[in-house]
């Protein structure tokens, strides 16, 4: 699957990569995402800023396509994107539950490990 995304050095500002799980829609309003949130990195756009988003969105794919997060975890994580602005980069994580609380933070963990951003 990896092998066939698409590099995100090639997408424009104003441009969301988006993987989420078959039948899950990117929008609030989908019923998988109403009762859940989204662990956000959002980073200016610098030079040096640029590979080290890329690099995390990398990470963050290998792990979710390679079961990485655990699977009680990865029950809950409903896709993520990346997102191009004018002015920044942004890494989202989506979730389909806030609760447990525990298990949320785990994930948020996992993330903010894997982004390995300041």
């Amino acid at each position: 699957m990896y092998n066939n995304t698409i590099n995100i050095k090639s997408l424009i500002p104003n441009t969301d990569y988006l993987l989420f799980k078959q039948g899950i829609r990117p929008e609030w309003e989908d019923p998988f995402n109403k009762s859940g949130g989204k662990w956000v990195v959002t980073m200016p756009i610098e030079d040096h800023m640029e590979e080290e988003c890329e690099n995390a969105w990398e990470n963050l794919i290998v792990d979710l396509i390679g079961g990485q997060f655990g699977q009680e975890e990865e029950e809950i994580i409903n896709g993520i994107v990346y997102s191009i602005r004018e002015k920044h980069l942004r890494l989202s994580l989506w979730l389909r539950e806030s609760e447990p609380e525990s298990k949320v933070l785990k994930i948020g963990r996992h993330f903010k490990g894997l982004c390995q951003l300041p």
